[in-house]
């Protein structure tokens, strides 16, 4: 119950249309990012495009200054690449956001930062470890599914071209294909719940307190709620998919996730051309399902900013 206390205060700021505020950004981000490589033909996709675009978005998202804006995304390459495990990226992170409660504390303003600090969890003021935990979630939690998915579709997209084109061709079939390969990729495969009382699903007795394992995949292709479930529609509906969960604690930020992959295959599918996958991906398994490397040649194009 006590997560309620946390979300309900930040339900205003991931709104669909606190995330449509943002788009504007996100292009300009993803245009600047394929500026960076779309001259030499050939680029790492991730670590060069969908690695750092939700870093960069999410900084002024979290009320993080514009000038630290650098410094997050090369936690955020090394953290994803190492699929979480740099703990030296994660420390300073820690004492970054230690920092950002004192300046927050003596000066609030009208940020994530200062509502946390706020608030109050059971009665009491948040304190500087529970705003730096969260801060770590909000941090973590808005890169990692985002990046992932981005890397996904990217892949899926080089290794279907006909269905590619048709995005390019068709731009205003984004948002439906955006749903679409969320619900048949799944990069956040599952998580746990806990029992809150007993109860019996399907015959399964359920002991209030046993830890459940809810496969988000498995949802996404059932057959019963989905026609042909293994065959991506890319204008599949209705599409009632759970790549983003299910209930109470469904992902805060699933707006803003949209909004960024919208904006990636948008801006990045014409620009890239026929494209292609050079080589295997390099995955890993973390919560996610992660790739820290995805090699990609396309045709040599020019920069949006110029030279």
């Amino acid at each position: 119950p006590i997560h309620g206390q946390y979300r309900r205060p930040l339900i205003s700021r991931f709104t669909p249309a606190a995330a449509a505020e943002c788009a504007p950004h996100a292009r300009e981000v993803v245009n600047r990012l394929i500026d960076g490589f779309i001259e030499g033909g050939e680029a790492d996709l991730a670590q060069q495009l969908t690695i750092p675009l939700p870093a960069i978005v999410n900084t002024p998202v979290l009320g993080i200054p514009l000038e630290d804006r650098d410094r997050f995304q090369e936690w955020a390459v090394r953290l994803l690449a190492s699929g979480g495990e740099d703990l030296e990226a994660i420390g300073s992170a820690m004492g970054y956001f230690d920092h950002l409660y004192e300046v927050r504390r003596d000066a609030l303003g009208d940020d994530i930062p200062s509502l946390l600090i706020g608030l109050e969890i059971d009665g009491k003021p948040m304190d500087k470890t529970q705003f730096i935990l969260t801060m770590i979630m909000l941090m973590t939690g808005g890169l990692d599914t985002t990046t992932n998915s981005g890397s996904h579709m990217l892949y899926y997209l080089a290794e279907h071209p006909e269905q590619r084109r048709l995005l390019v061709e068709e731009p205003d079939r984004i948002p439906a294909a955006v749903e679409e390969l969320l619900r048949y990729l799944t990069p956040l495969p599952s998580l746990f719940r806990t029992a809150v009382s007993s109860t019996s699903v399907h015959g399964q007795a359920i002991a209030e307190g046993d830890r459940v394992q809810l496969c988000w995949m498995a949802a996404n292709h059932d057959p019963a709620e989905f026609n042909d479930p293994d065959t991506v529609d890319l204008s599949r509906t209705p599409n009632r998919h759970f790549a983003f969960g299910v209930g109470e604690h469904r992902c805060l930020g699933a707006n803003l996730a949209r909004m960024e992959l919208r904006v990636l295959l948008e801006e990045a599918l014409p620009r890239l051309g026929e494209y292609r996958i050079v080589k295997q991906p390099d995955r890993y398994a973390s919560v996610t399902r992660g790739i820290s490397h995805l090699h990609a040649a396309f045709p040599r194009g020019r920069r949006y900013g110029g030279s």
